[in-house]
């Protein structure tokens, strides 16, 4: 998580974000590239780790690292300007919120890479593949569209995306189920 952040940030300073839109758009790529890179990183030569649902696991373990470090900035800044009362209300929103952000993005990250990887050493073939790809443009909309200035009670838009990437979440989780069966019984058989 602390090196997807270090990622996050280095991508960060080649880019203006701005405010707004644009800034919301800018901000998903950039920290959904962040931790896709140490995903990738993590997966990259460990043949024995092929399964979806460890992707997910080491995904959700550098989304909910990434969502730990940004969180404790966002207590100090919000702390430091507006003091103890603004830094609570901001750890409170941001762990109501929790499920439905970092943690379960870098876990659809995670399992995608994994579902196009399977037990190969990782190559830019499986970066590039339009499964990982479609599943990182989600990822990155759920996150722009979560950022974004949109007029409407702010936690609606969290709740939808929540809702979003937990439907998601759960159709790979089951192919993931059905990938560890599939091996179980191969291993019987054999």
């Amino acid at each position: 998580g602390a090196a997807s952040i270090l990622v996050s940030l280095t991508l960060f300073s080649f880019v203006s974000a701005g405010t707004g839109y644009a800034s919301a758009i800018i901000t998903g790529i950039i920290e959904e590239t962040g931790k896709a890179i140490i995903i990738a990183w993590f997966v990259k030569d460990v043949k024995h780790k092929k399964f979806l649902l460890a992707g997910m696991l080491i995904g959700s373990a550098v989304g909910a690292g990434f969502a730990a470090f940004e969180t404790a900035g966002y207590i100090l800044r919000y702390g430091m300007s507006g003091g103890k009362d603004l830094m609570f209300d901001v750890l409170i929103s941001r762990a109501i919120l929790a499920p439905g952000g970092h943690v379960i993005w870098g876990a659809i990250l995670g399992g995608t890479l994994m579902l196009v990887k399977k037990d190969a050493l990782l190559s830019s073939a499986h970066l590039f593949d339009k499964r990982f790809i479609s599943f990182y443009i989600l990822c990155v909309a759920m996150h722009s569209i979560w950022d974004m200035p949109i007029k409407v009670q702010h936690s609606l838009v969290q709740v939808a995306m929540t809702v979003c990437a937990w439907i998601i979440a759960l159709v790979l989780i089951n192919v993931g189920l059905k990938e560890v069966s599939r091996a179980g019984n191969s291993q019987i058989e054999n």
